[in-house]
């Protein structure tokens, strides 16, 4: 299981623009080299108005 934590300030849209949040794994860059890695055994959450594309957009 996968959990992002933000606080209120900077908050989630630090790294990632507010329209594209849950798109992509977003990575320290410390952990970045092992991207290859550690992603393809990630298993994808459907979530409520998300399908497999991602987030449902309005």
């Amino acid at each position: 299981m996968l959990f992002e934590i933000a606080t209120d300030g900077p908050g989630f849209a630090t790294d990632e623009a507010l329209d594209h949040l849950g798109e992509r794994l977003a990575l320290p860059p410390f952990l970045e080299p092992h991207r290859a890695r550690s992603e393809p055994g990630l298993t994808p959450l459907e979530t409520a108005g998300a399908g497999p594309g991602g987030p449902a957009h309005g």
